[in-house]
């Protein structure tokens, strides 16, 4: 199963109780932020979906989804910088 965090924000009251709750199917994480940039761009809480996943001992893959707001040699060091850093 995807878990994909851009329609879970809009879709779900609590995002990060639906990766709870499918955690053991999850096999693919797609990280987008609100407005479809790079995690970090927009207002998204990955910390509650970094803590469930975590929960769930997820191990898996994940990938950047959407587009960038800016040039990726710019941007893309910067988001997976916050990403790594987020608890």
């Amino acid at each position: 199963m995807i878990a994909d965090l851009h329609p879970r924000k809009i879709e779900e009251a609590q995002p990060a109780n639906s990766i709870r709750k499918a955690g053991q199917y999850v096999a693919h994480v797609h990280l987008v932020d609100s407005n479809r940039l790079e995690p970090g761009a927009g207002h998204s809480d990955f910390a509650s979906a970094w803590a469930a996943l975590r929960e769930t001992r997820f191990d898996s893959f994940m990938a950047f989804e959407g587009c960038l707001s800016g040039p990726a040699e710019q941007v893309l060091p910067v988001s997976a910088h916050r990403l790594r850093f987020w608890p």
